[in-house]
């Protein structure tokens, strides 16, 4: 009884609550059920660290992704669009531009445009461009060349509108070779000549050197414009122009002298299209419409009903070769400006458009070198002016109308026309809505006629 006592004596706790009565024997109990609390609590705050440590390295995982991702992404924005231009630059001693060509119709001309590269840093052999032919005569352009770096420039219109006195002054040292003989392989659909000749007349074997060509016939070629947009996209067209009467004078003069003591049919015969041509040796009204030659460029919409009528008649769409060259379009008298600033000017902008860094050499008031005629080839030439040639004064005059408001309305119009001085070339062929011979018009704009 008193070990039953002395067992169950009362350990006495208290709290803030009250009294609790706790027994011996249940104290042991007590014991192992805190010690269990205790080991399970261990047991969750080790399973809540490793949680929180899960949840941390997921987040790290999470900002690692997400930088790779960004870098990755603007490793991807700094890179070549295209791998297969990457691979090919990477490949290449020089660096390679693609030719786009900006027309969509498929059965466009000059769709099959050559492999364009940079400038090489050598001049390579004849050999690597084009095919041998019969003779040493080459045939045609390898397909794997690219050609497009020989010729920076090429003058291709008109006759007898300064084109000589352009090219020697384009002539600069050290920076240009410019050969005077004109080479015509463009217009006479046989590039793999023109080729020949650009590698093989006396210019300098430096690739750096600018390179350009003349003749005044091309424009006038439905070939020309094919062949510049597949061999020569990035070529750029330097065009002169006049009035159609004093071009006609001074065609058909030029004629007469070179081919005297022979005569130059009358200037009634040269009236009309390429027929008339044939017959009076070149001369004739159908090339004085040097609007509809340049219309050939696409550079205008080509879609208005004013502008077709003023491309009338005889004019094709089908000759319509898009591209994106660049073009220089002048008037012979730029060329001998009178106006010491405006020439100035004038040499300015044609030496940034054809690249140079030499100076231009063009004198004030000087176009040609002066020729010395038979007295006996001088009496065959004409004076335009004279009452026996009104009948093709009186077709070039409606040409020349039909030019000059097509040039002034549209073709100006073109971000890829440039002019000298725009206002004063605007005033020059506005005068060709006048007759030169109507001396009231003329000469009160100081026009000279040679």
């Amino acid at each position: 009884m008193a070990e039953c006592t002395q067992s169950r004596q009362y350990w006495h706790y208290s709290n803030m609550r009250g009294r609790i009565h706790i027994s011996t024997d249940e104290n042991a109990s007590i014991g192992r059920r805190d010690a269990k609390l205790r080991d399970a609590r261990r047991h969750e705050v080790t399973g809540h660290s490793w949680c929180m440590v899960f949840a941390f390295a997921l987040v790290l995982v999470a900002i690692f992704r997400s930088t790779h991702t960004n870098v990755a992404t603007m490793s991807r924005r700094d890179a070549p669009l295209s791998p297969t231009v990457a691979d090919i630059a990477k490949n290449s001693s020089t660096p390679t531009i693609l030719a786009v060509s900006t027309r969509g119709p498929s059965d466009d001309p000059s769709k099959k445009m050559m492999p364009i590269k940079g400038k090489p840093k050598s001049f390579p052999p004849l050999s690597s461009l084009v095919d041998a032919g019969l003779n040493g005569i080459p045939s045609g352009i390898r397909r794997d060349a690219d050609v497009s770096w020989l010729l920076d420039w090429a003058v291709v219109g008109f006759p007898k509108c300064g084109t000589t006195t352009l090219m020697q002054s384009l002539n600069t040292p050290y920076d240009a070779a410019v050969v005077q003989k004109e080479r015509c392989g463009l217009g006479n659909n046989d590039v793999a000549k023109l080729v020949w000749h650009l590698e093989n007349d006396p210019f300098p074997k430096d690739p750096t050197i600018k390179r350009g060509i003349k003749c005044p016939k091309d424009l006038e070629s439905k070939y020309t414009l094919i062949n510049l947009a597949k061999y020569f996209p990035k070529t750029k067209i330097i065009v002169t122009v006049r009035h159609p009467i004093l071009w006609f004078q001074s065609f058909y003069n030029f004629r007469a002298k070179n081919i005297f003591p022979r005569k130059m049919p009358p200037t009634t015969r040269a009236i009309n299209g390429l027929q008339a041509c044939r017959r009076s040796t070149d001369v004739c009204t159908y090339r004085a419409n040097f609007h509809k030659f340049l219309a050939r460029m696409g550079k205008t919409p080509l879609s208005s009903q004013e502008e077709m009528e003023l491309l009338q008649p005889g004019w094709n769409m089908d000759e319509v070769v898009r591209s994106n060259a660049k073009v220089f379009l002048m008037h012979v008298s730029q060329l001998g400006d009178k106006n010491e600033t405006r020439l100035n000017q004038f040499r300015e902008d044609l030496r940034w458009f054809a690249g140079l860094d030499g100076e231009i050499r063009l004198e004030s008031g000087k176009i040609v070198a002066e020729q010395v005629i038979q007295p006996e080839a001088r009496r065959r030439m004409i004076d335009i002016c004279s009452h026996k040639h009104d009948e093709v004064r009186q077709v070039l005059m409606k040409q020349a109308r039909s030019a000059s408001k097509w040039i002034l309305r549209y073709f100006l119009s073109s971000p890829e026309v440039v002019v000298s001085s725009r206002e004063h070339f605007v005033q020059l062929v506005r005068l060709w809505e006048f007759d030169p011979c109507d001396s009231d018009a003329f000469v009160k704009h100081n026009m000279t006629r040679w």
